[in-house]
């Protein structure tokens, strides 16, 4: 083997070698740059998952608000009922008591005599 063709196989290995090293780095930029565009992409659907869960949070807080005042209400309400019933009651009964003392009494109708008509039979 002569000195030029050792030269020519030393060359086309290095170009074979630095071709491959091109290729890795080239490669590894790639992947680089897509797993940078992918956490990218991740933090961003992050972001947005954590905007949604807060705002859906405060919504559920607000809804869990508004049934504990309905809450309240409602008992409120069944309370009123319940003393509604009760006077309701009471006042039957009241009246039923007012009804058999009244029938005690008994009216009667008064005859009036005018004094114009007694005095005459006087004379």
């Amino acid at each position: 083997m002569d000195k030029q063709m050792s030269y020519n196989i030393i060359s086309s290995e290095r170009k074979l070698i630095l071709f491959g090293l091109y290729t890795i780095i080239i490669v590894f930029i790639v992947a680089f740059s897509f797993i940078v565009a992918t956490k990218g992409l991740d933090d961003l659907a992050i972001g947005t998952i954590v905007t949604a869960s807060s705002e859906q949070a405060t919504a559920i807080s607000e809804i869990n608000s508004f049934l504990k005042h309905l809450d309240r209400v409602t008992q409120e309400n069944v309370a009123m009922a319940e003393e509604s019933t009760v006077a309701r009651n009471a006042l039957c009964s009241e009246a039923t008591t007012l009804e058999s003392v009244v029938q005690r009494f008994q009216v009667h109708k008064l005859s009036l005599h005018y004094a114009t008509s007694d005095s005459r039979t006087d004379q």
